[in-house]
C-alpha cells in the first residue's frame, strides 16, 4: 500500500508498504497530477503492446478507470494484457482534502 501527503501538488511524504522510497523524484506519480499523466501515458503505450509490454503485438490491452463524481479525481485504475501475467492496479481508498488557510 502507498500512503501519500500532498502539499500544493507536490508530495511532502510518502510510504510504500511502511517504507519511504529513498528516491523522491518517484513520489510524483502519486499525486492526482501524476496518476491522470500515468493514465495518459498507458493509452499511449496501449497503441502498441508488443513494444510497451513485451507481448505479442495482437494482445489485447485492456484499460479500466473510475472517476470520483463528485470531484472527477482518479478512483481506481487497472490494466489487463489478455493472455500475459502483466497486470497494474490501485485503488485510492481515502482522499482527504486539508482545509485552506486565508491569510
Amino acid at each position: 500500500m502507498v500512503v501519500v501527503e500532498v502539499r500544493g501538488g507536490q508530495p511532502v511524504a510518502l510510504t510504500r508498504d511502511g517504507v519511504t522510497p529513498k528516491r523522491v523524484e518517484t513520489w510524483q506519480a502519486w499525486t492526482v497530477t501524476g496518476m491522470l499523466e500515468t493514465l495518459r501515458l498507458e493509452l499511449e503505450l496501449a497503441e502498441t503492446p508488443q513494444k510497451a509490454f513485451g507481448v505479442a503485438q495482437r494482445s489485447q490491452v485492456i484499460l479500466r478507470a473510475e472517476f470520483d463524481p463528485s470531484n472527477g479525481l482518479p478512483r481506481r485504475y487497472q490494466r489487463i494484457i489478455a493472455g500475459a501475467d502483466n497486470e497494474l492496479s490501485w485503488s485510492i481508498t481515502k482522499f482527504a482534502p486539508q482545509a485552506t488557510v486565508k491569510k
